[in-house]
């Protein structure tokens, strides 16, 4: 058990699933007989972030499941998930359903790896970020829960915010700093227009999306993602977020306009102090199209999904121009 009580961490004592401390120099290897300082890692590290999510951001504790697991604590079983999963929060599909309907909510259960070793982010950096990461999902499900009309239920906003809520706990480990290339560079379909922001595929699941939030908590406060997931228990995510941003003075259209810009100042175009704290340190956008201007004029022709960006760049002796084309019908995303 933790020492809040609120969590109940399951783990080996031997064999291939027990966990174990990584060093990192002169290179990674595990350290023998640290099964329990790792465990004890884990459960200092999941009362933290509740502390952080719950009771200092305000949002809602994910349920109890009653006797499962061995009590009513919120379970997390380490084990060995391989090099490329860090961890994942999971459910039974009826059984643990609290709501059904059009809104479904489900108690779940956490599983992290048990060593991180060879991962992007190895060691306690690796759990830290990933407690983080898991137990907003834990909360997302448990109690705003998910949509079953909205398409793919939504889920690219879940994995941005639980990615977004990495950064808000640990803002020195830069993890996002591998998926966000997606986004900035890649987030295209097969004739290179930007795809729609709401998309959920393989490649791209919604973690390349997390500076969403930072816009948003930027130009808000944090408490703005708070107040989206609030809502989520009564409309679908595009549709809350935008009835929270009226209340703030603005619109969802709006805002991913002047999002759509401030993804311009990024890398070499980062000014000091403004728009994204960490801009400096990411990428440029590639744009959708860039072309030579020449003479008198120049064109272009494509189109651009519901609530997606398209960049064009035109290339003049010396300088670009680049035109910053928003779709923002958000009633077809």
């Amino acid at each position: 058990l933790s020492r809040s009580g609120r969590f109940r961490i399951h783990y080996d004592t031997t064999g291939y699933d027990s966990p174990s401390m990584i060093t990192t120099a002169p290179y990674p290897q595990k350290v023998p007989n640290s099964v329990e300082p790792y465990s004890d890692s884990v459960t200092a590290i999941f009362d933290r972030v509740w502390t952080l999510e719950v009771d200092t951001l305000g949002f809602l504790g994910p349920p109890s499941d009653g006797t499962q697991g061995g009590g009513p604590e919120y379970d997390v079983y380490v084990s060995e998930l391989g090099t490329n999963l860090f961890g994942q929060t999971l459910w039974n599909d009826p059984g643990d359903m609290i709501t059904g309907g059009t809104r479904r909510t489900f108690r779940t259960y956490i599983e992290i790896d048990n060593d991180f070793f060879g991962m992007r982010t190895p060691g306690s950096d690796g759990l830290r970020i990933t407690a983080a990461h898991e137990f907003h999902h834990a909360i997302q499900i448990g109690n705003y829960g998910y949509w079953v009309n909205a398409p793919n239920f939504d889920f690219y906003f879940y994995e941005l915010t639980s990615v977004w809520m990495e950064h808000v706990a640990y803002s020195l480990i830069h993890d996002y700093y591998f998926d966000l290339p997606k986004y900035l560079e890649r987030f295209r379909d097969s004739q290179n227009r930007s795809l729609s922001f709401t998309s959920y595929t393989l490649e791209y699941p919604g973690y390349e999306r997390s500076i969403w939030g930072q816009y948003l908590s930027k130009r808000f406060g944090k408490d703005i993602m708070r107040q989206a997931w609030t809502g989520v228990i009564a409309d679908p995510v595009l549709v809350s977020t935008g009835k929270v941003l009226q209340r703030h003075g603005t619109s969802l259209e709006s805002e991913f306009a002047q999002f759509s810009f401030w993804n311009y100042f990024t890398a070499d175009r980062a000014p000091a102090g403004k728009y994204y704290d960490d801009g400096g340190d990411w990428p440029r956008f590639r744009p959708n199209v860039s072309l030579t201007f020449g003479g008198m004029s120049s064109s272009v022709s494509s189109s651009g999904w519901p609530l997606s960006t398209q960049y064009c760049q035109f290339v003049i002796p010396g300088d670009t121009v680049t035109a910053v084309l928003v779709n923002v019908n958000t009633t077809s995303a």
